[in-house]
């Protein structure tokens, strides 16, 4: 948000005449402050443009993770969406600097250093590089592996992805409220179809 002399960066949350900072609340009732939705984010009205704040003020991170390049959440961002289908997120490099992650959401992390490679779930946002738990913070190279959310019930079997609408999304060859079955016609651990089987894999089933 912006008024004639200074700039304020809005987390999500719903902004009203009330706040406790004396400037934000001048800059939230100023008719000449506009607002500007950044990458990653849905407010409580239809305007997209620059436009006069419209109280309550209501904004929300879409499912997904937003990567600031610098500490305290300053920075032209990246959002990094939750993938809509199992199997079609390949990682994304995650900035060196804060980030954000929606509400009911985890994201899987992976750091490599050198030769070495971790990997952590967050479900919470780090406004400080220094935040994270020491072997990301320290990577060479730092990338969001799995984005999904939480809200799941009963959980996902590990090959289905969790929707933003709390509903298993299941691979192919894969069925159930859990995608924790094969369909018809798929078979194994990994329910392939039978023309993904080798001739050494069908000689061992019979």
């Amino acid at each position: 948000m912006s008024t004639s002399d200074r700039q304020f960066i809005l987390l999500p949350g719903t902004y009203t005449a009330s706040v406790s900072d004396s400037d934000l609340q001048k800059a939230l009732t100023s008719s000449s402050s506009t607002v500007s939705i950044g990458n990653g984010f849905t407010n409580n009205t239809a305007a997209t443009a620059p436009a006069p704040p419209s109280l309550p003020l209501s904004l929300v991170l879409q499912p997904g993770v937003l990567s600031y390049p610098a500490d305290g959440f300053v920075g032209n961002p990246n959002f990094i969406s939750q993938p809509t289908n199992p199997n079609t997120f390949n990682g994304t490099a995650l900035g060196r600097g804060s980030f954000l992650i929606a509400p009911n959401t985890w994201a899987a992390i992976e750091a490599t250093t050198g030769s070495s490679t971790s990997r952590v779930v967050i479900w919470d946002n780090y406004p400080f590089w220094s935040q994270l738990p020491p072997s990301l913070a320290i990577a060479s190279s730092i990338s969001v592996k799995d984005i999904q959310a939480s809200t799941c019930s009963p959980a996902c079997s590990s090959k289905a992805l969790c929707s933003a609408q709390g509903k298993c999304v299941c691979p192919t060859g894969f069925t159930g409220a859990s995608c924790e079955s094969c369909e018809a016609g798929f078979f194994g651990p990994n329910c392939s179809s039978p023309s993904q089987f080798s001739s050494s894999h069908l000689i061992a089933l019979y």
